[in-house]
């Protein structure tokens, strides 16, 4: 152990002596070992060198898994790793890494502390949603992975401050990425506590902000995209996203559910109509709308008479029937004119000159 501690303090390579640690720390009948590397300090090094700046990142890894052997070697163990703020120490290592090898071992060092460990469970799921936060997206996702399993073991309802980073999750194109998103956000719309927070969040993600899209959206001379484009392409992947998990929503939605009731009944009194009008007439995304018209024709599907007399109301009694009729989704949405697309944001608009939009 000190000559751990000399060699990090040297700055020399750790990654060689951490290797043959995980040797002798995963070693059957190592629990001897393990001990004295406990009394030693060798747990604090550890945690020292998964905090610090400076260690590279294969020293970071090798630490991770000499954390994993660890635990491995006995509950007691496990107990007095969790005792030295070891989930605190590999949360931000988790964050703040650059390497995908290094946040997987830590996410997998972060869900085996509160195993036959419940004390710990508490301490760990917060760390997971600090992790939403992070600058990393790849620690993003492998904290979403995790919560996705931690949520229903939590007995406390989750916390508000988990709506806006989770949303913001939407904004990665990855199908993976967005699954586990959305079986979060399918998760936690069964507590009522964030409920109506999530869904408006998920609205106004369908009418972003973006100042002047008509001419921030255009390519340069040479055909590439604007900077001001992949500034706002971010935005328009979320308001596809958000779109995309309404209409999987209203398919599996079930009137004698009472959850399902509870959130249809929000989005109802919170304008969802004008704000997927507003998404499906986005000219500059078309994923946008085709995502936006698929939710708005599945309200109708189920029969949503709200739906259909804003419908109406908006853009005319024709255009729910056109609607419902329409087995080539993507003929509708993708050949609107501007005239059309205009009138379909106009609906948002005057919702949000009325003072009524979230």
């Amino acid at each position: 152990v000190a000559w751990l501690q000399l060699i990090f303090s040297s700055g020399e390579q750790l990654q060689r002596p951490l290797q043959s640690l995980v040797i002798f720390l995963g070693a059957p009948a190592s629990e001897a070992y393990v001990t004295e590397f406990f009394h030693m300090g060798g747990v604090y090094t550890l945690l020292e060198v998964v905090r610090s700046p400076k260690a590279r990142e294969k020293e970071k890894l090798a630490c991770l898994q000499c954390m994993q052997c660890i635990m491995k070697a006995g509950l007691r163990f496990q107990v007095q790793l969790s005792e030295l703020q070891a989930v605190s120490a590999v949360g931000e290592c988790l964050a703040r890494s650059t390497a995908v090898d290094t946040q997987a071992a830590a996410k997998e060092v972060l869900e085996q502390i509160p195993v036959r460990n419940e004390l710990y469970l508490d301490q760990v799921y917060s760390a997971f949603i600090q992790i939403l936060s992070a600058p990393s997206f790849q620690a993003r996702y492998y904290a979403t992975i995790a919560l996705v399993k931690l949520q229903p073991q939590m007995k406390a309802p989750p916390p508000v401050s988990i709506v806006e980073p989770l949303v913001t999750m939407l904004e990665c194109s990855n199908v993976h990425v967005q699954h586990e998103a959305f079986e979060l956000i399918r998760i936690l719309l069964d507590y009522g506590v964030v409920r109506m927070p999530l869904l408006h969040c998920l609205l106004r993600s369908l009418a972003p902000k973006i100042e002047a899209p008509d001419r921030l959206l255009k390519q340069d001379e040479s055909g590439e995209m604007s900077a001001q484009m992949e500034a706002a392409l971010p935005l328009y992947i979320r308001q596809a996203s958000s779109a995309a998990f309404l209409q999987l929503f209203a398919i599996a939605c079930e009137e004698s559910n009472e959850k399902h009731a509870a959130v249809m009944d929000i989005l109802e009194k919170s304008y969802v109509t004008e704000y997927l009008l507003y998404a499906m007439g986005n000219d500059h995304y078309a994923n946008s709308r085709k995502q936006a018209t698929l939710a708005l024709k599945t309200l109708l599907d189920k029969r949503c008479d709200a739906v259909r007399a804003v419908l109406v109301n908006s853009v005319g009694k024709e255009f729910p029937e056109e609607l419902q009729s329409c087995d080539n989704i993507d003929d509708l949405s993708l050949n609107l004119t501007a005239l059309e697309s205009e009138t379909l944001r106009n609906a948002y608009a005057r919702l949000e000159y009325a003072g009524g939009a979230l």
